[in-house]
Formats: C-alpha cells, sequence, structure tokens
C-alpha cells in the first residue's frame, strides 16, 4: 500500500526564498506506545523527502521536550559534524493521542564550504578579535566563552564563533 503524502490534505506554508516547506499543520500518525525522541526521528526521516530534510538522524539533537497539558513540544537542534547549526531547528507539536500536530521546519541544506586547508580560529583569538573589534571600551563583564558553530550563507555551512562581549 502507498504511503500518503503528509504535505496532501495539510496547512503547509513554504519558505519564499526556496519554496520548500516551512510548517506544517495537520495529524500525523506516529507509532503507538512510548513516543520517544528516537520515534520522532523516524517520522522525520521517513518524510525527510518530502520536508527537504537533508540531515541525518544522528544531526538531529533534541534541546528541548515540554509537556503542556494540551500537547507536547520537541524541539530539535541540527548538527553538523557535532557542531550546532546556527537557528537551524526543527520543532515538532506532538497531541495527547500521539500524533504529529505540527512541524516548523527551520533546518538548513548541510552544505559545509569551510576549506580544510583554511587556518582555523582558536577560540582565543576569536574572543581577542571580538574584544578588539569593539575599540578601547571598559567592560562590565567577562566576556563569553566562545561558542563555535556553522553560520548558514548563501554558499553553505561556514565555520564561526559567537562571542558574547
Amino acid at each position: 500500500m502507498e504511503r500518503k503524502s503528509i504535505l496532501q490534505d495539510s496547512d503547509v506554508r513554504y519558505d519564499k526564498r526556496n519554496g520548500t516547506p516551512r510548517k506544517i499543520r495537520g495529524e500525523f500518525d506516529l507509532p503507538l506506545g512510548d513516543v520517544n525522541e528516537d520515534v520522532i526521528k523516524m517520522f522525520l526521516m521517513e518524510n525527510a523527502d518530502e520536508l527537504n530534510l537533508q540531515v541525518k538522524d544522528e544531526d538531529l539533537k533534541v534541546i528541548q521536550d515540554v509537556t503542556t497539558p494540551g500537547r507536547r513540544i520537541v524541539r530539535f537542534q541540527q548538527m553538523c559534524e557535532g557542531i550546532p547549526v546556527f537557528e537551524a531547528e526543527i520543532n515538532v507539536q506532538i497531541t495527547r493521542e500521539n500524533r504529529v500536530k505540527q512541524l516548523d521546519l527551520g533546518h538548513v541544506a548541510p552544505k559545509r564550504v569551510t576549506p580544510e586547508t583554511e587556518t582555523k580560529l582558536t577560540p582565543t583569538d576569536a574572543k581577542k578579535a571580538a574584544e578588539k573589534s569593539l575599540g578601547d571600551v571598559k567592560l562590565r563583564k567577562k566576556t563569553s566563552r566562545p561558542e563555535e558553530f556553522y553560520f548558514p550563507a548563501a554558499d553553505g555551512l561556514k565555520l564561526a564563533y559567537r562571542v558574547i562581549v
């Protein structure tokens, strides 16, 4: 028996830049029983082509799992090579009956473009560069520890640091 498209008969909002689905509202079955993160990931991977989800199972890390009186919301952070991708998340809303009610798809294509031969900035150098960019100012707090992440650029993912000064 052919599986029904999850986009069919659903309220789908598309990204105006690239035409991929960004928000899908509907009623989608999950297996009966305990719905853990692996079951939710399996649902995402089974529908990856329709969702334009070009990530592997291990590239989705649960960063929040909240249960409200009406539903459960599971937030996944997209990872690339074990490093977070900046502002790339997938939110899955699940009803009490273990049905996916809504998908918010904020993922990006994992095309990595930082050349392997490029000299990699160290966390210490990133911190110094961030502080230097401000000029001669007196800091009220210590600069945060630099966090490595991939930044989605027009030509793919670029390795970067986030430093809060």
